[in-house]
C-alpha cells in the first residue's frame, strides 16, 4: 500500500515538473485571465497552486496510509520489524514534505502505541476483558528485542525532530527514551546506549549546546572504550580527541540567558537527570571526569599539546606559537574531521 502510494506521489511530482516547464515555455502566467484573477486574491504563485492541485492530494494519501499501517501493525508480534521500518519511512516523509503538526501527531501515535502495549502486558489475566485476552495472546511480547526496536525508533525520531527544529519534540523523545530504559526488565546493551549518546551529541550540536554535546560524547567514549571489542586504535584516537576538543572548547559563560540564570540552571539539571549526566553539569566537572577515564593517553598528539598549553602549562610567551601550531595540525588531521569537534558558534 505504501509502495503504491509512493509511486503515485512520484508520478504526480513528475507531472507537476512537466507542467511547470510547459507553463514557463508558454508564459501562461502572463496571458492567462484565470491566473491574473487568482493573483489578485491569493498570495500563492501559479506553481504553488499547481503543486496543490497535482501533488498535495497524493501527499495527504501517503500520510494517511502511514497512519493506517502503523495502527494496523502496532500489536502484531510477527510484523514488528515492518512497523519500525514504516515508522522510520514516515519520519523521512515528514522531513521531505515539511509538516510539523503531522510530525508531532506521528510521534504521539508511536508513544501511544507503546503505552497501550505496556498497559496490556502489565494487566493480570483476571482483569483482562475478552478482546484484551485475544490481543495479549496474539500481540506483542515486551521482550528485549521489542525494547531495542522501540529505542532505535526513538533515536531516529529524535534525529528527525532536530532536523525539523522541533525541540519540544526532541525533549519529549529524550524523556520517552529515559522512561523506556528505566522500566525495561533488563539493562540495555552497551552498543544501544552508545548509539543513543552518539545521536544525542549530534542533536545537541545542532541545537548549539556545547556543554551537553560534550557530556554525550564523553558517555559515548566511555562505553565504546569499555565494551566495544572491535574498536580500532585509530577510531579510539578520533573519539577521544573529539571528546577532549569538545570539552576544552566549552565557554564558561551561558549564551542563552533569556529566561534568567536560575531557570537555565533548572533546565540544565532536568536534562542532566534524563540523560544520566552529572546532577550539576559543568565544564570543570566534565574535564575532571574524562581525565580520570584516561583520555590524555588516547588522544592524538596535537590535541594533547593543545590541551597542555591551554589548561596545564602557563607559558604566555610561547602560547600563541604553540596554540597555532597545534590547531594547524588538528585542522590538517583526517581532512579536518577533528577540527569539527570545536564548536565556535
Amino acid at each position: 500500500l505504501i509502495d503504491s502510494s509512493r509511486k503515485k506521489l512520484a508520478a504526480a511530482e513528475q507531472k507537476f515538473e512537466a507542467q511547470k516547464k510547459l507553463n514557463a515555455v508558454r508564459k501562461l502566467d502572463k496571458h492567462s485571465a484565470v491566473t491574473t484573477i487568482l493573483s489578485g486574491v491569493s498570495l500563492d504563485s501559479a506553481d504553488d497552486r499547481l503543486r496543490h492541485e497535482l501533488v498535495q492530494p497524493w501527499v495527504t494519501f501517503l500520510r494517511d496510509n502511514f497512519r493506517a499501517c502503523l495502527d494496523l501493525l502496532r500489536n502484531l508480534n510477527q510484523l514488528q520489524v515492518q512497523y519500525h521500518q514504516i515508522a522510520a519511512s514516515a519520519f523521512e516523509f515528514c522531513v521531505q514534505y515539511p509538516h510539523p503538526k503531522e510530525f508531532r501527531i506521528l510521534c504521539d501515535s508511536i508513544r501511544r502505541h507503546y503505552t497501550q502495549i505496556q498497559e496490556l502486558n502489565a494487566k493480570p489475566e483476571s482483569a483482562l476483558l475478552m478482546w484484551e485476552k485475544k490481543h495479549k495472546e496474539n500481540g506483542v511480547v515486551m521482550d528485549q528485542n521489542f525494547i531495542e526496536r522501540q529505542l532505535v525508533t526513538r533515536f531516529t525520531q529524535m534525529e528527525y525532530a532536530a532536523k525539523m527544529n522541533q525541540w519540544a519534540e526532541v525533549w519529549h523523545t529524550i524523556k520517552g527514551v529515559h522512561d523506556i530504559i528505566a522500566t525495561a526488565p533488563r539493562e540495555q546493551r552497551p552498543s544501544i546506549r552508545a548509539e543513543f549518546y552518539l545521536k544525542v551529541s549530534r542533536v545537541f550540536q545542532q541545537a548549539g549546546n556545547p556543554l551537553f554535546r560534550a557530556y554525550a560524547l564523553a558517555r559515548y567514549y566511555s562505553l565504546s572504550k569499555s565494551y566495544n571489542e572491535t574498536l580500532s586504535q585509530s577510531q579510539l584516537v578520533e573519539i577521544s580527541s573529539t571528546v577532549l576538543l569538545s570539552t576544552i572548547s566549552i565557554t564558561t559563560a551561558p549564551k542563552n540567558v533569556v529566561y534568567g540564570v536560575e531557570k537555565l540552571h533548572d533546565k540544565n539539571q532536568a536534562i542532566a537527570v534524563q540523560l544520566d549526566f552529572d546532577p550539576e553539569p559543568s565544564r570543570d566537572a566534565l574535564l575532571a571526569d574524562i581525565l580520570q577515564m584516561g583520555v590524555l593517553e588516547d588522544v592524538a598528539p596535537p590535541v594533547r599539546e593543545l590541551y597542555l598549553c591551554l589548561e596545564e602549562e602557563f607559558t604566555p610567551l610561547q602560547l600563541i606559537d604553540r596554540f597555532v601550531a597545534a590547531l594547524d595540525a588538528i585542522k590538517s588531521a583526517r581532512k579536518g574531521r577533528l577540527a569539527n569537534a570545536i564548536m565556535l558558534k
